[in-house]
């Protein structure tokens, strides 16, 4: 398998954390996504997470199911908030 270039996998990422943003927003699971667009829930967990590169059919796909244009997997993720969790241990 071919090493991934930095660029590249900011893009993926990017793409990945926005089509995360839309899925949310419509209040779909990735069970849910997945099922729709015919992908094992893995493989379109690993899209989400920007470990996959997808084929433009794909991207394609995954705008149709979420309702937007292709383009708009492009578009600049907002900032996600920070959730307050437990503190790290310390010693």
């Amino acid at each position: 398998m071919a090493k991934q270039s930095p660029k590249l996998k900011g893009v993926l990422k990017r793409i990945g954390l926005r089509t995360r943003e839309l899925r949310r927003q419509r209040g779909l699971t990735q069970e849910e996504t997945a099922a729709k667009l015919d992908l094992e829930v893995q493989n379109y967990s690993d899209l989400e997470r920007g470990k996959r590169n997808v084929t433009v059919n794909t991207l394609l796909r995954v705008a149709a199911v979420l309702g937007v244009d292709i383009a708009e997997l492009f578009v600049v993720p907002k900032a996600r908030k920070v959730r307050p969790g437990r503190p790290r241990k310390t010693e």
